[in-house]
């Protein structure tokens, strides 16, 4: 895991649907991560496991 931190401001409709997960964290980390091997990083989601680590 990065030891940095990200952070974002959201809707308020969007964070009450957020903060009312169970494992709001992992969820969060999880759609993050989805998002950004799908359209940040194509040429290197085959690479990658499904956490994020080579």
């Amino acid at each position: 895991m990065s030891k940095k931190v990200v952070s974002v401001k959201l809707t308020e409709y969007v964070d009450a649907a957020v903060r009312s997960l169970p494992s709001m964290t992992a969820w969060l980390r999880r759609v993050i991560t989805e998002a950004a091997q799908r359209e940040l990083m194509k040429d290197d989601v085959l690479s990658l496991s499904k956490d994020g680590r080579s």
